[in-house]
């Protein structure tokens, strides 16, 4: 745990918004569009006829759009994610991908090149690779990144780029974020020496997030400020240990992105809890442990493209 202490002011308050705030007016940035995700935050209109499967994530891929069957392919369009590091851009990410297929001997570069897709920053690539035709669109709001790929044979490329195409330029990216604390309630107790899972769901957040404490009690025009983790994956989970020497108090409990570029570009709703030293009438709460030993196992699986991001030796 990582004790710091910051200046809360009028400016904080300003960025804290409404959950259901956020959702709404997400909704309404999407209202001509067939599809839309808040999860992920964008919508886009599919190509006419096409089936929407959604993936819930799972290898790194958002949704597929599965157009029609031609020589027994299934012709289909791909959407995934991906943010953009610190110093990284669209062109050095293409490079990448580029320089990892093509140790493919069948791998042939077409074309290459920075665009943009309703004023969004964008970059395209088309290329083949044995017998597929695939064009990549990779579009960038907010360090945040659309990964858009159309597959399908080369004798059969050509009758629906036009489509992909199309549905491609009518993705809108949507700002609106938000955070939602699910545990602990406003108004729990918590106790110092024990264990609690702390939890959340987001909306359009990629970004890492951190958790942090505001101490309610104002000291010379000053509240304490405590850095309960800062850089944590948004796993919607955070086991939080409180110390034996935290200090009481009542505190209002803060989720926020961490963005280098944008900070505190968005922040949950608070939540208020009191902080009290435990004693052995009480009763465990929910969502609380005893300190214990754990093993964690976390797999992670991604789609092809994102396989570029991880450095090799």
């Amino acid at each position: 745990m990582k004790l710091q202490i910051g200046i809360i002011g009028i400016t904080l308050l300003l960025i804290v918004v409404s959950q259901s705030r956020c959702i709404e007016a997400q909704d309404d940035v999407f209202t001509d569009l067939e599809y839309s995700n808040t999860e992920y935050g964008f919508g886009i209109n599919p190509p006419e006829g096409w089936t929407v499967q959604e993936t819930g994530g799972g290898l790194g891929i958002i949704v597929m759009f599965l157009g029609p069957t031609e020589d027994n392919f299934n012709i289909n369009m791909v959407i995934s994610s991906d943010t953009l590091e610190t110093g990284e851009t669209l062109s050095i990410l293409a490079d990448e991908f580029i320089d990892l297929y093509e140790v493919n001997e069948n791998f042939t570069l077409i074309l290459s090149g920075e665009t943009t897709v309703n004023d969004m920053n964008a970059y395209e690539i088309e290329y083949t690779m044995n017998i597929l035709k695939q064009k990549m669109v990779m579009v960038e709001k907010n360090n945040k990144i659309l990964i858009l790929v159309y597959s399908a044979l080369e004798t059969s490329y050509d009758n629906y780029i036009a489509v992909f195409e199309e549905s491609v330029n009518s993705l809108i990216i949507s700002d609106v974020q938000s955070i939602n604390i699910l545990y602990p309630s406003n108004g729990e107790t918590l106790y110092k020496g024990r264990t609690y899972n702390i939890t959340w769901d987001s909306v359009n957040v990629w970004n890492n997030i951190g958790v942090s404490l505001i101490n309610q009690t104002v000291a010379n025009g000053f509240q304490a400020h405590h850095y309960i983790e800062q850089n944590i994956s948004n796993s919607g989970l955070y086991k939080w240990e409180i110390p034996e020497d935290f200090p009481s108090g009542n505190y209002s409990l803060l989720i926020y992105t961490e963005d280098e570029q944008l900070p505190y570009n968005q922040v949950s709703d608070s939540v208020n809890i009191t902080i009290e030293t435990w004693t052995d009438t009480q009763e465990l709460a929910p969502g609380e442990s005893t300190p214990g030993f754990e093993l964690i196992f976390v797999v992670f699986a991604i789609a092809f493209f994102l396989a570029l991001r991880r450095k090799i030796n």
